[in-house]
């Protein structure tokens, strides 16, 4: 009994390891056949195992073939997409990669060479901005003297009518004015 159960329990290991041949699963279903006092804990392998040997007429509709296979190719498409789209972020990233360091590169060669127009000595900076603030001072003392002589020169003009720049509500005669109001109109 016990060397039954010995070869059962090595088949049963076989088997789970989809190690056995037709033949061995056969054998397997005739010793649980033969066996009258099965252990409790190979009660549930004798069932798995005669359960998947049954003669089960299993009824495949006639479109599943076509269905499985369009199944099939829109995964196939999918997977054709989604490696596109890799792709085109693979490249994308070494391009944004190449655009830094290219930036880099030109940022430090730019700065790097000195600027024409740059001043570094401290001196020369002084008396360059020494030169900037006269030169501004000359130009406001020749708008102050502009402006002197202008404001001498509008003195000397005098206008004849000075009646145009005053304001009264005198009347006069010749006023269209009054002839709007009068009604002559």
């Amino acid at each position: 009994m016990k060397s039954e159960h010995y070869k059962l329990k090595q088949l049963l290991n076989l088997y789970y390891s989809g190690l056995t041949t037709p033949d061995d699963e056969r054998r397997l279903i005739e010793m649980f056949d033969a066996i009258d006092e099965l252990p409790a804990d190979m009660i549930a392998d004798r069932d798995i195992v005669t359960a998947l040997h049954d003669d089960v007429a299993i009824d495949v509709p006639d479109a599943a073939a076509d269905n499985i296979s369009l199944f099939i190719d829109k995964l196939a498409r999918q997977e054709r997409r989604a490696a596109a789209g890799r792709k085109f972020f693979a490249y994308g990233g070494v391009a944004a990669s190449l655009a830094i360091v290219v930036s880099l590169i030109l940022f430090i060669v730019k700065s790097s060479t000195p600027n024409p127009n740059e001043i570094t000595d401290p001196q020369t900076a002084y008396n360059e901005t020494e030169r900037a603030i006269l030169m501004v001072s000359e130009s406001l003392n020749k708008t102050g003297a502009f402006m002197n002589e202008a404001n001498h020169i509008l003195s000397k003009i005098t206008f004849i009518d000075d009646s145009l720049f005053e304001e009264d509500d005198e009347l006069y005669d010749d006023s269209i004015y009054n002839e709007l109001n009068d009604g002559k109109f």
